[in-house]
């Protein structure tokens, strides 16, 4: 579908969210009856119309939603389908203004829309998806280095007198600041300063992605300021940046059979003091530690850490942090898993809030802490 050059004339609130002219959301202004939050997209696959409006719009078209309907499906453009619209909404706000007023005096004025719209088409290349009220919007900004982050935004009610609030891809809280004669322009260009900040953590956990096992994180990675990574068969090790200082000593929590984390604790505790400060943090970890982290090939799946009862590595948030003892088997298991399997074992012992049984896999005996609010 070809973009409609008469769409900026007749609707100059309506705002194409791509290149592509696919989809506009915005403003349509009903004379004397007032201005609605509208999104119109048309899908290429499809050969059809989807249409989303504010509930006050919705409240007028609700007697004729079934001519909405039809006009979708007939329409060809979404500049032909508004020629449509508009006269149906003014015809049916005229029969019911009585019912409608309360909800149009809430729609923002026009000036409003207008400067929004300003601001809006200045960034229009960085803009991801806009709500069809046009007050919730994610932007993508890329930072010096080529990585992708997002940036949401709320707009107050009194925007832009007052701040919109923020929520981004970054690891710690932003702190915005909103001069008087803020716009979204400048809300951008802060974020991409703030961007450039957390430069070195983010270059040192690429090193960790590129070199190692990464069991944590799997999504939202440029917010995480830390990483799991597979040490060994059943053994891991939580490494928690400083964002602001990303080469100094991390917190570390190692995860495992206990003969394998005491070792590796007794090795960081001795070796802490040889911490090169100038050096990458993956190389520090591993001359400290003594160990040498493996990427996750195909020659290395037999280190799988998903649990040896469900067979999965995430459950209802929770990862498999309870282990075999015996060195020739180390499986994993969810604490839940284990503790619904050993409950219902014949051998079972208990001994206060602890439960004891034989590993599934070796006969090991092991054992895991009772989960309060289950069903005994």
């Amino acid at each position: 579908m070809q973009f409609d050059d008469r769409m900026q004339v007749q609707y100059p609130l309506m705002q194409p969210t791509s290149l592509l002219r696919d989809e506009y959301v915005g403003i349509v202004r009903v004379a004397q009856c007032g201005d609605y939050s509208v999104r119109v997209k048309y899908d290429k696959g499809g050969g059809k119309l989807t249409f989303e409006c504010d509930a006050a719009m919705r409240l007028i078209l609700e007697p004729e939603l079934d001519r909405v309907r039809t006009r979708l499906r007939n329409s060809s453009s979404i500049y032909g389908f508004l020629n449509e619209l508009v006269p149906m909404v003014q015809r049916l706000a005229s029969k019911g203004k009585e019912t409608t007023g309360a909800a149009l005096r809430l729609q923002p004025g026009a000036e409003y829309y207008t400067k929004l719209m300003e601001e809006l088409s200045a960034c229009q290349d960085q803009i991801i998806n806009v709500n069809p009220k046009l007050n919730e919007i994610e932007f993508a900004v890329q930072d010096s280095h080529g990585r992708n982050h997002s940036l949401q935004i709320q707009l107050a009610t009194g925007y832009p007198m007052t701040p919109p609030v923020i929520s981004s891809s970054l690891p710690v809280e932003m702190e915005l600041k909103w001069p008087r004669k803020a716009t979204l322009q400048t809300l951008l260009k802060q974020f991409e300063l703030e961007l450039e900040k957390f430069q070195g953590m983010w270059m040192q956990l690429e090193a960790f992605d590129k070199r190692s096992w990464i069991l944590e994180p799997t999504e939202n990675v440029w917010k995480a300021n830390f990483r799991r990574v597979v040490i060994e068969r059943s053994t891991s090790i939580l490494i928690v940046l400083d964002p602001r200082n990303p080469k100094t000593l991390p917190e570390c929590h190692f995860l495992g059979p206990d003969h394998k984390i005491n070792l590796l604790r007794q090795r960081m505790a001795d070796s802490a003091n040889k911490w090169d400060s100038e050096a990458m943090v993956i190389d520090n970890l591993e001359s400290v530690l003594d160990i040498k982290f493996v990427a996750k090939t195909d020659e290395v799946e037999d280190l799988t850490p998903e649990c040896g009862i469900c067979y999965t590595y995430k459950l209802e948030g929770s990862i498999p942090d309870k282990v075999c003892e015996d060195t020739r088997c180390g499986r994993p298991f969810h604490q839940s898993c284990l503790f619904e399997y050993i409950r219902t074992l014949p051998g079972m012992r208990q001994s206060f809030d602890t439960l004891f049984g034989d590993c599934p896999y070796c006969g090991t005996q092991l054992r895991v802490k009772m989960i309060p609010n289950r069903d005994h």
